[in-house]
């Protein structure tokens, strides 16, 4: 990681310590390691590549100042991972953003992104088959009916979705994000899919499959923040 000292730190536990010591390399070390698996799960939630990246920084705000504070939050390493606490505090600030905004979602920041052209090539490569340009463009207009489908699903089922099948997350570990069972994460699953079926039905004669669901303008940042402040 350029421009921090080389931070390994052999448990979640240890990490977390080592923010309790007010160590910013640790920080950074976090940062680098997970900025990538938040930004994308709250650019799913919102459906926006901006309000994303905002999103992304407020999450990491909230352990800097822990950290300052001479603490790591609330973060229990007996109850679940780093990965798991910075996305149930991401999970909450985007359910606070859906609250107030009340708008309807536009995909065409996100439609036009790199995260979304890899997740399009990926499906395409996945599907085994060369594709001709007519096909190419069918499969992503059918992809961005699913994504916003998915978008316009209820919060809970939409929260499963996008752990579970975009970020292939187990029943297990999405249950310990959103604090509820395994058995309850199944259910919102299996109603999110049937939900989806249905609009899709409604909406297009789709050639996907509910189960095929998707597997950064840079600006000054949390990390380049805290760096520039050091110099």
């Amino acid at each position: 990681m350029a421009g921090s000292k080389k931070v390994d730190p052999s448990s979640d536990a240890e990490l977390a310590e080592r923010l309790r010591q007010r160590d910013e390399d640790s920080f950074l070390y976090l940062y680098d390691l997970h900025r990538s698996t938040v930004f994308r799960f709250l650019m799913h939630m919102t459906g926006s590549v901006i309000t994303a990246e905002e999103l992304t920084q407020e999450v990491f705000v909230v352990i800097l100042d822990a950290m300052c504070a001479g603490s790591a939050g609330q973060f229990d390493p007996q109850k679940g991972t780093w990965e798991g606490y910075l996305l149930g505090i991401a999970r909450n600030l985007a359910r606070a953003e859906r609250r107030r905004a009340h708008r309807v979602v536009s995909l065409d920041n996100i439609l036009e992104s790199p995260e979304w052209n890899q997740q399009l090539e990926d499906f395409c490569t996945q599907a085994g088959h060369v594709w001709d340009v007519s096909a190419f463009l069918a499969a992503r207009s059918e992809l961005r009916a699913l994504y916003r489908t998915i978008l316009e699903l209820p919060g809970r089922y939409r929260e499963a979705v996008v752990l579970c099948s975009l970020q292939e997350k187990s029943y297990r570990d999405a249950a310990i994000i959103l604090q509820c069972s395994e058995g309850t994460v199944a259910s919102r699953m299996n109603r999110a899919k049937a939900i989806l079926a249905a609009k899709l039905r409604r909406t297009a004669s789709s050639k996907l499959n509910t189960s095929t669901v998707l597997p950064r303008k840079e600006g000054t940042d949390v990390r380049t923040a805290l760096e520039t402040n050091r110099k």
